[in-house]
């Protein structure tokens, strides 16, 4: 009985982890507009805004920063990947979690390029 609680508890705490991130399912790319430190991608199809990202229609767009909290630039890798799925016209999914500022509100941050 004991085990089985142990695996419940540990499964409702995996659960509540993995929300905190999002899947978006593959689909197109309308536009990528390049800035210094970040990108951000226009999707064809709006996906979900469960982090609450607070730009008017956040939902039809991601942000790829080019550096991370440490100034890395890890996410040029990301938006490489973009670009071939913008070039071949390949429909591309995304991990994004949290939000990135943009213009006058934020928009989904992602971690994951799904090609």
């Amino acid at each position: 009985m004991k085990k089985l609680f142990l695996v419940l508890v540990a499964t409702l705490l995996l659960t509540n982890f993995c929300l905190a991130s999002e899947q978006i399912s593959p689909r197109g790319i309308s536009k990528v507009q390049v800035y210094t430190t970040y990108a951000i991608v226009q999707l064809e199809s709006p996906g979900q805004n469960i982090d609450g990202c607070t730009r008017n229609g956040a939902e039809k767009y991601v942000a790829i920063s080019f550096r991370d909290a440490v100034g890395k630039a890890e996410g040029k890798e990301l938006y490489s990947a973009v670009l071939s799925a913008r070039v071949t016209v390949a429909p591309i999914g995304f991990g994004v979690s949290g939000c990135k500022d943009w213009g006058s509100g934020t928009v989904p941050l992602v971690y994951r390029v799904d090609l």
